[in-house]
């Protein structure tokens, strides 16, 4: 155990509800703490180690969530809380068992459980651990997440709130393997989802079972997985319902997008990706929905420079230097259905943030609603124009300047087809006339009711194993007006059709700086909120695709459907 020491020590059946477990009483503020899984398991003691040294032996490191879904009254166990954390989950001590068991499984000892390794009463110990975080699931040997928190392992088809908190992506993002640890009694096997296969292995006889965050994304995207044992149990080929992080959300397919071994190769759909699932997370601080991406893009920025609202200031600063470092500009087009920020016009509105629940936003009507009915699953591929999305340079005040393809267009009406302009139809359905794709954009330079029409990228829906062609209006880009000499602001977003990509190449290639901080008039930054939903619900090919998708929903059972039918063996 090289230089670590023990904290404490206490036996399994000594722990108790109503006597929260002082972690700090013997503890050292600043230090490296860790869980030893042999003593829990062999010997029945929750036994507590810490360093001054980062720890060079192999350690798992959980995932969940603080407040998670609730207890079964039908299966309480024993369970007990820490001091300094009363709003958080009780620890059960069965699913600490759990995850000790799978650690041990694929030798390794020790364990990190952010509630039992920081001192939730110490200040000091907390802003340095959070700075300690990326690094300590960088470094572990495997991330274990419990989707429902650790008052219970869940099944596979019960949903959970962990792909809506913030902290949770860079779990599952930093380690070398991630898997999720879920109730389940029918051993090991097969599973597969569409055109994706995997594994699932049992951690505890009858009780619980383990697999790669990779395929358990997958069936989420699909909402199902089949089932094929590996353990001699002939089992009906049912195709069981999966939703234990939602179904066919955004959320889900971005997440997806990052684990999947052909498209994440791509640093612009890796980091794109990142945005987009910070967008739709929330934690209890709006600046941790900064501190918990940062070191997923190489970027430490000093936390005490900021407050706990300060999201907007600390998401320029982490922009200015992924831009200084040669990153691109990833974010762009997490969202062309939600309204602009307007103190950083080329980020959507950012949602309010909570310490449980749903990333949520205000809408035109005063209705607070999820943000992921506003976003869609698309990632951008750099092989529809042969580029990626554009660098360039971010000014203290927001202001993005960015060299990419642009057209001269003006407002028009859409029944103004007189065929002798192209027509641009907006998301929020606005009409543009465009007027000339040759002469030089900077001869109208002066006009403030100067438009540009500006390319964004080639954006691809996410299907696993496959690149969906249902969405053919792959080529998105900006409306944006002119403010003040050489400074632009949002408008409104628009998607062309793929046939169009000879067009747009076409365009005259022009600098262009974006934001909103000089802009007088914040309700010139205008659209709503436009609910991608009532988008698909105009596509014939998407009225088919949820025909699809409702037979596809019809057809499948509930876990403990699999779980009570009697088993034979072969």
């Amino acid at each position: 155990m090289e230089d670590f020491a023990t904290i404490i020590k206490i036996p399994l059946e000594n722990l108790k509800m109503e006597v929260p477990i002082d972690v700090g009483s013997s503890s050292t503020p600043c230090r490296y703490r860790l869980v030893d899984c042999i003593s829990y398991i062999d010997k029945g003691n929750l036994h507590i180690i810490e360093s001054s040294n980062f720890p060079a032996m192999a350690y798992s490191a959980i995932s969940y969530v603080w407040r998670g879904n609730p207890a079964d009254p039908t299966k309480v166990g024993p369970a007990f809380m820490v001091q300094g954390a009363p709003d958080a989950d009780p620890i059960s001590v069965n699913v600490l068992k759990n995850a000790c068991h799978l650690s041990i499984q694929r030798g390794i000892n020790y364990l990190w459980l952010d509630r039992l390794c920081i001192l939730q009463d110490n200040s000091e110990d907390k802003k340095w651990q959070i700075k300690e975080m990326y690094r300590m699931y960088l470094s572990c040997e495997l991330c274990i997440i419990l989707p429902g928190g650790v008052q219970r392992l869940v099944r596979l088809d019960e949903e959970t709130a962990w792909i809506h908190r913030g902290w949770t992506l860079q779990e599952a993002l930093a380690p070398k393997e991630v898997v999720v640890l879920f109730a389940w009694e029918v051993g090991s096997g097969k599973i597969q989802t569409g055109d994706d296969e995997g594994i699932l292995t049992e951690v505890i006889s009858e009780h619980s079972g383990v697999s790669p965050l990779g395929h358990i994304i997958n069936a989420c995207t699909l909402g199902y997985i089949i089932f094929i044992s590996t353990t001699g149990k002939i089992l009906p080929d049912f195709r069981i319902s999966v939703r234990i992080f939602g179904t066919g959300t955004a959320n889900i397919k971005a997440l997806a997008s990052l684990n999947s071994e052909i498209i994440a190769t791509s640093i612009d759909v890796k980091n794109h990706a990142i945005w987009k699932s910070a967008l739709l997370r929330t934690s209890q601080r709006p600046v941790d929905m900064v501190f918990s991406i940062m070191g997923l893009f190489g970027i430490t920025l000093d936390t005490r420079k900021y407050g706990k609202n300060d999201r907007i200031r600390a998401t320029i600063d982490l922009v200015r230097e992924i831009l200084e470092n040669g990153g691109s500009a990833s974010w762009l087009g997490m969202s062309f259905h939600l309204p602009p920020c307007k103190e950083f016009c080329t980020f959507p509105i950012f949602p309010m943030t909570s310490v449980a629940g749903k990333a949520l936003i205000e809408d035109h009507a005063g209705f607070q609603r999820d943000i992921a009915d506003f976003v869609v699953g698309e990632y951008p591929n750099e092989l529809g124009f042969g580029c990626g999305l554009p660098g360039g340079t971010m000014s203290e005040d927001s202001y993005f300047t960015f060299s990419t393809k642009s057209v001269i267009v003006e407002p028009a009406s859409r029944s103004d087809d007189s065929g002798e302009h192209k027509i641009i139809v907006g998301i929020d359905e606005s009409a543009w006339t465009v007027h000339d794709t040759i002469n030089d954009h900077g001869s109208r330079g002066d006009n403030l009711n100067h438009y540009l029409a500006v390319l964004i990228g080639w954006f691809d829906e996410y299907y696993p194993g496959s690149t969906s062609i249902d969405n053919k209006n792959k080529i998105k880009g900006m409306i944006v007006k002119l403010h003040a000499p050489g400074r632009y602001h949002l408008v409104s977003y628009f998607a062309l059709h793929f046939q169009d990509r000879p067009w747009v190449i076409s365009w005259r290639e022009c600098e262009v700086s974006v934001g909103s901080s000089q802009l007088k008039n914040k309700e010139d930054l205008p659209f709503r909120c436009i609910n991608r939903k009532e988008l698909d619900g105009n596509s014939k090919n998407n009225k088919g695709q949820k025909h699809l998708d409702f037979r596809m929903k019809r057809s499948l059972v509930p876990q403990k459907f699999l779980e009570a039918m009697p088993r034979k063996r072969t």
